[in-house]
């Protein structure tokens, strides 16, 4: 008895060290209105973004380059300038990745 293969769904992930949440979080974006909620959200997502470059390569951190392709992603909607947004520190990110590297290590004993 053959089992059937269960088609995988393939999405075209522009920016695969983002991955898709990002990109869906930053389409939900790139619709709403501005105002403090966007704002927020633009934020949240920015951070995302740097951990999940981190995560990729830590030696490609960089917050101009995540704006900068947060601009473009939003077709320039949103564009925003190191200074206007609290994106977290090198430091920090660097700090939750060693944690969550200590953390699966102490879960495989």
């Amino acid at each position: 008895m053959h089992r059937e293969r269960v088609a995988y769904p393939q999405k075209r992930i522009e920016r695969r060290h983002y991955g898709s949440i990002v990109e869906q979080l930053i389409k939900h974006i790139n619709q709403m209105e501005p105002g403090e909620e966007r704002d927020e959200l633009t934020r949240l997502v920015a951070n995302q973004m740097k951990r999940n470059l981190a995560s990729w390569n830590s030696n490609a951190m960089d917050d101009e380059k995540i704006l900068e392709d947060l601009a473009e992603y939003t077709d320039g909607k949103i564009s925003l300038l190191p200074n206007e947004i609290n994106i977290i520190s090198d430091k920090e990110v660097m700090a939750e990745l060693q944690q969550t590297l200590t953390t699966k290590k102490k879960r495989k004993k």
